[in-house]
């Protein structure tokens, strides 16, 4: 209990940590005018990556700075007349992930499907949050693809119906996207107060020179970025201490204003969203899954953190004793579930890494260390998106492999194509055979969510092993994903399609249990079919008549004895999918054909060992590095 109170306090931002150190120097708000506000009403854009009231800059600063236009410098006193009332109008902007054709003027997503996972999971923190504003969210329509110009048009509405001229928002990644908004709203004279740092721990476009790539990749002996980035950031974390989460602000219920519907273009209620998002044109409520598996407030996101600190094995100074502490050490490898509420901002980066670095959960600190590193690798993305910020439209960084122009070239290329969209039916369902990536497609299917390790191999069983294109299944998830986030998504499929910033070393082995299910527990839960199957079983030395060895029947189904299978009812091609492929020959072909057209390459475009030269940002001007590089795409080497 004193755990969750500590953990509590941390998130709501009543005392900073004392042993782990961020810089968040971005939290400040940029382009801040030089005259003091005289207008006591004040706007506030909430955003997808920052839907809370806690540890919100641009929430905390408007109801000050509302407050403070009234009652003086101090701005705490909220015992101001009624007829000059501090007034904060909060509002949201929908736009869905999966606008299309079919979404028409008056629904907020595709009319037909429903829309996205990650629909569901916002619609139901936009719910959350009206509650926590005291039902007083505006929330406005945008259908069209948002450009900086559309938001400004709006924004500039919402301050006219108000009477506000300025507008308090947290910025995304995007900076392109940010600093084109602020030129539009400046135009139409509004004033942007925007705040930087609420999506990650550190603020990547404030310099083209940080982090310092080059630098930080040349520390790694095969030139990979993921790790010694983790670890130049840690050091930077520790130079500096971080700033205290900020608390929810003082005077919010008095400053909140009740919404106008007029406030918006397009208005639409809270209960409509919940009552579209995750329903088809027929009615079929897929949605309700996702929303039972994913309660969406702050409180939620609190206690999803608190449940995956009390997980962690204990420290070698306690034994592990009973059943309760046995199954949560068996849980700690398979993930903390926090991503839903760190993508759509239920909870910010500041207050996890707050929340482990005071908490007094008995566990190894390597495994605390072990997670900030995680929580650095969301850093990672972003700051691979500041470099590349076309990379979230599906743009590769490492340019020159043209797979799928390189297939036209074969006369079987129609047959083979509809081959590859069977496979990738299988695969979507989780009918492929292999049972990692069977219980991780339907999880995702049910749940919208998969463990990240599961992901490594779902990825790596769809490009090497279906030999299908990574863009499908980027796609793919986009429409599942309940944390969707578009920077970490692309970077994680083009990595997979070694296209992208640090393609796998080796791709993850789908048919060998891995370390973290070696109960089998996982992959019993989402492939029940296969629940009576042993762990394993000897089976005798074919080829040379004599011993035996061990055949995994759970995780390689296809290789037990036809007895074991009878025993646990079941049967391949009936009861559980045959392997749809023999996916070591799609892998020999795919590696193949990346060789082939590296072998077309001019010199220029690999560095001495044969390692891709990548250039460091999309400025013709930017410096190329050699980086590392699948031993099997080098040509005369082979991958194992």
């Amino acid at each position: 209990m004193n755990a969750l109170l500590l953990v509590a306090s941390l998130l709501l931002g009543f005392q900073p940590a004392s042993c782990l150190t961020v810089a968040l120097s971005s939290s400040s708000s940029t382009n801040q005018p030089t005259t003091s506000a005289i207008d006591a009403v004040k706007v506030v854009w909430f955003r997808n990556h920052a839907l809370r009231v806690r540890d919100n800059d641009a929430l905390y600063d408007a109801v000050k700075d509302s407050l403070g236009a009234l009652s003086g410098p101090t701005g705490v006193d909220t015992n101001h007349s009624n007829d000059n009332k501090a007034v904060v109008v909060p509002v949201y902007l929908w736009s869905s992930s999966s606008s299309t054709d079919e979404t028409s003027d008056d629904s907020p997503v595709d009319v037909i499907t429903g829309g996205t996972a990650s629909d569901v999971f916002l619609a139901n923190a936009l719910n959350s949050l009206n509650q926590t504003l005291f039902g007083r969210l505006s929330v406005g329509l945008l259908i069209e693809n948002v450009q900086p110009e559309l938001c400004a048009d709006e924004l500039a509405t919402i301050c006219k119906n108000s009477g506000a001229f300025e507008i308090y928002y947290m910025e995304s990644y995007d900076q392109e996207f940010e600093t084109a908004l602020r030129e539009e709203l400046t135009l139409r004279g509004i004033v942007p107060r925007s705040f930087r740092g609420g999506h990650s721990l550190m603020d990547y476009s404030r310099d083209k020179e940080f982090p310092p790539w080059k630098e930080i990749i040349s520390e790694h002996p095969f030139r990979s970025p993921l790790i010694p980035f983790v670890d130049y950031l840690l050091r930077r974390l520790e130079q500096t201490p971080p700033a205290s989460p900020k608390p929810e602000p003082k005077g919010l219920k008095e400053t909140v204003e009740t919404p106008n519907h007029r406030m918006v273009t397009k208005p639409i209620s809270v209960d409509d969203l919940l009552d579209t998002v995750g329903c088809t044109k027929t009615r079929t409520d897929w949605g309700s899954s996702v929303a039972r598996a994913w309660p969406a407030t702050e409180i939620d996101a609190m206690h999803v953190l608190q449940s995956f600190l009390d997980s962690l094995p204990p420290s070698s100074k306690r034994e592990v004793v009973g059943e309760e502490d046995q199954s949560a050490a068996k849980r700690t490898h398979l993930a903390s579930r926090l991503s839903p509420y760190l993508a759509r901002g239920l909870l910010s980066p500041r207050q996890v890494y707050h929340a482990l670095a005071s908490s007094s959960v008995d566990c190894a600190k390597k495994d605390l260390a072990s997670f900030v590193r995680r929580i650095c690798w969301r850093d990672y993305t972003y700051a691979v998106a500041s470099l590349f910020p076309d990379v979230t439209l599906g743009h590769p960084i490492r340019e020159g492999y043209y797979l799928d122009e390189n297939d036209r070239d074969d006369e079987t290329h129609n047959s083979n194509k509809n081959d590859k969209q069977i496979l990738f039916e299988l695969w979507k369902n989780g009918a492929t055979g292999f049972p990692l990536i069977d219980a991780g497609m339907r999880q995702l299917t049910k749940e919208g969510w998969m463990p990240q390790k599961v992901r490594l191999a779902a990825s790596t069983c769809l490009v090497e092993g279906l030999g299908i294109s990574w863009e499908e299944g980027m796609q793919h998830f986009v429409e599942y994903l309940v944390d969707y986030d578009a920077a970490i998504n692309s970077n994680m499929w083009m990595n997979a399609g070694c296209v992208g910033f640090d393609p796998y070393y080796v791709g993850t082995d789908y048919k060998r249990r891995p370390y973290w299910d070696k109960d089998g527990d996982y992959v019993r839960q989402w492939c029940p079919e296969l629940k009576d199957l042993p762990d394993s079983c000897e089976i005798a030395e074919a080829q040379r008549g004599i011993g035996t060895f061990n055949v995994d029947c759970l995780y390689e189904p296809w290789s037990a004895p036809e007895n074991v299978l009878t025993t646990a009812g079941v049967i391949l091609g009936k009861t559980y999918p045959k392997r749809c492929c023999d996916e070591r020959n799609e892998r020999k072909r795919f590696f193949e054909k990346i060789r082939q057209i590296r072998a077309q390459w001019p010199s220029s475009k690999t560095d001495e060992r044969g390692r891709d030269m990548v250039r460091l940002g999309r400025d013709s001007k930017s410096e190329s590095i050699g980086m590392f590089t699948p031993r099997a795409f080098i040509v005369g080497k082979s991958r194992k």
